[in-house]
């Protein structure tokens, strides 16, 4: 019980893009757990559609491709996030999505990935599609994620 009390992800309270960022990078190094597991990404969309009504979002190509790990729904100070977890040649990479119509303040506005960044340990990439917004996180260097995602 300690081990989980230590390891619980806690938001900062705070409700610009950039706090969200940084809750994320923590809440990827917190214990948490999937609510739904499939290497199959077309499993893990079928199932976030059915179970909490979410569709109309993308998956950028470069992924598509890889193995999902699953997926789960994350309240972020009263807006629901969806994460998807992919194994990108044994490293994870995490695609973030508010769903659509979600507002927050100085959220991207660029459509496609394109601005990469170091969030602490965390190389990140953010963008805006179809009234979406997203983010990607993966622990190392921004030069993998590039790579990843140029594919």
């Amino acid at each position: 019980a300690i081990f989980f009390w230590q390891n619980r992800y806690v938001p900062s309270g705070k409700a610009d893009y950039a706090a969200f960022e940084v809750d994320m990078g923590n809440y990827l190094s917190s214990f948490f757990i999937l609510d739904y597991e499939s290497e199959d990404l077309s499993e893990v969309k079928s199932w976030l559609a059915s179970t909490h009504g979410v569709e109309n979002y993308s998956v950028p190509a470069a992924l598509t491709g890889q193995p999902s790990l699953g997926c789960e729904k994350i309240d972020w100070n009263g807006h629901e996030v969806y994460l998807i977890c992919f194994n990108v040649d044994g490293e994870l990479v995490h695609l973030f999505s508010f769903p659509e119509g979600a507002t927050i303040p100085d959220a991207p506005t660029t459509n496609g990935p394109g601005t990469y960044r170091q969030v602490g340990k965390w190389a990140t990439t953010s963008w805006r599609e179809n009234g979406h917004v997203y983010l990607i996180s993966t622990l190392g260097n921004q030069e993998f994620l590039e790579k990843t995602l140029s594919v």
